[in-house]
């Protein structure tokens, strides 16, 4: 499990978009895309800034598309 914190200093604790960020972003999406039954999601998981409420609203989608037997790369960019 992965966690974000608010520090003064030191690194963000969501992605700032920038080039170097998004190379990133592709490089583990690469590796994501070989892990079956993983699901990313929220800020961390997405590799992007979301409000609480989209995060949320993203959760319970992904949730009811498990219980549906549907869910397809939840985490990718949308």
């Amino acid at each position: 499990m992965v966690t974000a914190s608010q520090m003064p200093e030191g690194e963000p604790y969501y992605p700032v978009p920038n080039v170097a960020n998004q190379a990133l972003y592709k490089r583990y999406e690469a590796l994501a895309d070989n892990e079956p039954n993983v699901t990313f999601l929220g800020r961390l998981g997405t590799y992007r800034y979301m409000n609480m409420d989209q995060v949320v609203g993203q959760a319970l989608a992904a949730a009811r598309r498990l219980t549906q037997g549907s869910l397809v790369r939840v985490w990718a960019a949308e």
